[in-house]
């Protein structure tokens, strides 16, 4: 999760009984409460996007930063690493396209681009407190888990009738 802000300290309320550790990157140390969830590690990082070579395979990534530049570069490195299932940035449909102009010419893959969720959460939600807004990315990360279980299931099961 990137991005200490009014939201990403709404999700990680939201995400505390849930069954995920969550990385918690900001640039900014002030921005994170003095104390957070067992399932969080806080991570001040000079350069947030560098924090995305460490995903490893099945990876949800969630850019919510103070900015859209830095969101931007967050998703373009996370879309470009196959370790990452998951690319969600908070925003509108109107960031949505901008961000999808920019990263076709920063030369990320159409079919990339297109698994990008953002606005990330539910949309049929309408109220836009950071509580309401928590609850439905994490609904959104639980279905994308579930999704990711069933493919490794497939997956597994295909490479075992293969071999049978």
């Amino acid at each position: 999760l990137f991005g200490a802000g009014h939201v990403g300290r709404a999700l990680i309320l939201a995400l505390a009984p849930l069954p995920f550790a969550v990385r918690w990157i900001d640039m900014r140390p002030e921005a994170f409460p003095a104390a957070t969830p067992a399932n969080v590690t806080c991570i001040h990082a000079a350069d947030p996007v560098g924090e995305i070579t460490a995903a490893t395979a099945g990876t949800l990534v969630l850019a919510m930063t103070h900015s859209h530049a830095l969101d931007l570069d967050i998703a373009a490195a996370a879309l470009a690493n196959p370790s990452v299932s998951f690319t969600g940035v908070i925003g509108s449909a109107t960031k949505r396209a901008r961000f999808a102009s920019r990263l076709k010419a920063m030369g990320i893959a159409p079919a990339s681009i297109a698994r990008m969720a953002c606005p990330v959460g539910l949309r049929s939600l309408k109220d836009k407190s950071p509580a309401v807004i928590a609850a439905g990315i994490a609904v959104e990360l639980l279905t994308a888990r579930e999704a990711q279980a069933e493919r490794i299931k497939s997956t597994e099961e295909a490479v075992r009738a293969t071999l049978a």
